[in-house]
C-alpha cells in the first residue's frame, strides 16, 4: 500500500507474512529516514525484528506483548470494520455449529 492510501492510528492492516496488525505509530523515527508505521502484531510475535514499540531510549508507541510491536514502510492492506465484522459472524456460525450437537 503506497503511503498515498493513508492508514491512521487505530487501522487494522495486513503486514507480510499475512499477520494482522494494528496501527499504533506513525511518523518519523530517530532509526532512519522518512516516515514509518508502527504496528502491534495480533496473533503473532515476531522473535527477530520484534519490539515492544520502542527503538533504543525512544518510545513510538506501547505493545500489550514484547515482540509484538514491528515498524514497517508500508502495508499489504487495511481491513475494514465490515470485513472484521463478517469474518468473527463465520467464524462463530462455524462454532456454534461444531458445538450445537456437544452434551452438557
Amino acid at each position: 500500500m503506497s503511503e498515498s492510501k493513508q492508514v491512521r492510528p487505530g487501522d487494522v492492516v495486513l503486514v507480510s507474512n499475512h499477520r494482522l496488525a494494528v496501527v499504533r505509530y506513525i511518523g518519523p523515527v530517530n532509526f532512519a529516514q522518512g516516515n514509518w508505521i508502527g504496528v502491534e502484531l495480533k496473533g503473532h510475535r515476531d522473535e527477530k525484528y520484534g519490539c515492544d514499540g520502542s527503538f533504543g531510549d525512544k518510545r513510538y508507541f506501547q505493545t500489550k506483548h514484547e515482540k509484538a510491536g514491528l515498524f514497517v514502510r508500508n502495508v499489504i492492506r487495511s481491513i475494514s470494520a465490515e470485513e472484521l465484522l463478517q469474518k468473527v459472524a463465520e467464524l462463530n456460525e462455524k462454532l456454534l455449529l461444531c458445538t450445537c450437537g456437544v452434551a452438557d
